[in-house]
């Protein structure tokens, strides 16, 4: 009898350690390596930046499209649920040279399909479209629908195509949102940006490849006219946390959970570097694009600015 007993406990221990690995690898497994493959050097940066002549930014604006709110274990790899608000956000650098946007949003269409259209605000689209005319440059982060698809879906990109500056692998993205499956026919023509090397898009703004969320992942460095740095980070985390605590976000979202699975080695390298950069240069002001605390934190700091202006 005690052997069967014994047994019984032995098969319970062993299922309850097996779902705790399964628990631990693929929900609160997240750290970022010590010594990381990926670099951000702040002086190269600068210097690349300042490479390309005009008068750098001299203030940031944000939309916020839509907000939606998902468990905290799903941004930062563990077993915290509180809810956590998302911001799909936007960017407009202003400066004497022209505006520069990062990123463009979804219309509420796409919103819809992907669960934000609840929240969604039609008015803070009509500013991004007009600030979209108005602007000088317009980038890109990467290819999902809440930071590109907006190009697939304006109806007439005469006045827009000739100051886009995408790499090959996000014009190939946009084919995702539009009505029919295709690369826009005015993004299709476009000279892609080299994605193997830093290049300066605008006066003070430098495209950082970073490819791991997305194929065509890259974040931007800005140095503003006032001599300060900005770090927009796009979707490499999606919270401070992940930078400040160097950790990244869980197998089951990055495996099961995005559109396309996020190649998880060289985020949590990137996670890694931006950990050391904060820390070697805490007056570098990150931007993640999706954390809304911080966004309203860095406008409470007048860091930010709220809403696009003419």
């Amino acid at each position: 009898m005690m052997n069967r007993i014994q047994m019984i406990g032995a098969m319970v221990v062993a299922v309850a350690l097996f779902l705790g690995s399964l628990v631990y690898y693929f929900v609160m497994d997240g750290a970022a390596p010590e010594d990381p493959d990926f670099r951000l050097n702040l002086a190269t940066l600068r210097q690349v930046a300042d490479s390309y002549e005009g008068p750098r930014p001299t203030e940031i604006r944000v939309e916020v499209l839509a907000r939606d709110q998902i468990p905290f274990f799903a941004i930062h790899a563990g077993l915290d649920g509180t809810a956590t608000v998302m911001a799909r956000s936007v960017f407009q650098l202003k400066s004497g040279w022209g505006d520069s946007i990062i990123d463009v949003g979804m219309d509420r269409v796409i919103a819809e399909r992907n669960n934000s259209g609840d929240t969604f605000d039609d008015d803070a689209l009509s500013r991004v479209q007009q600030g979209l005319s108005a602007a000088r440059r317009i980038v890109v982060t990467h290819e999902h629908p809440d930071h590109i698809a907006l190009l697939a879906r304006l109806s007439d990109m005469t006045g827009i195509a000739p100051k886009l500056r995408l790499t090959q692998k996000q014009i190939d993205g946009t084919a995702r949102y539009s009505t029919d499956g295709k690369v826009p026919a005015a993004l299709a023509n476009l000279e892609p940006l080299d994605d193997s090397e830093l290049v300066a898009v605008a006066p003070g703004v430098v495209m950082i490849p970073a490819a791991g969320h997305t194929p065509g992942n890259v974040m931007f460095y800005v140095h503003m006219a006032d001599g300060s740095d900005i770090l927009f980070v796009g979707d490499v985390v999606w919270n401070m946390k992940n930078i400040e605590e160097r950790w990244g976000r869980p197998r089951m979202v990055q495996q099961y959970l995005m559109q396309t699975p996020e190649d998880r080695n060289p985020v949590l390298n990137q996670v890694a570097a931006l950990a050391d950069l904060k820390e070697a240069h805490p007056d570098v002001v990150f931007i993640p694009s999706h954390d809304d605390d911080h966004l309203t934190a860095l406008i409470e700091r007048d860091v930010l600015a709220p809403r696009f202006t003419p």
